[in-house]
């Protein structure tokens, strides 16, 4: 039998619903994502469709995969 202990978004425990959270009173984490752009790319109309559509996209998936994990804690 094996253990360990690492660090996991809360979005992938909804995939793992065997990894038990521990410490979570005392260990916060935050993520934060950035998309970096070359200057010359803002005049560029496909471009900056593009960088919205993936910011709209990312913001979407990490509400879904919050409320994954929400939902798994719940039942739990």
């Amino acid at each position: 039998h094996g253990a360990g202990v690492g660090i996991v978004h809360d979005f992938a425990l909804a995939a793992a619903p065997e990894l038990q959270r521990v410490l979570a009173d005392r260990i916060s984490l935050t993520r934060a994502f950035w998309l970096i752009r070359h200057q010359d790319d803002a005049r560029l109309d496909r471009l900056n469709r593009f960088a919205e559509n993936l910011v709209r996209e990312t913001r979407a998936e990490m509400v879904r995969l919050e409320a994954a994990v929400t939902a798994a804690e719940q039942r739990a």
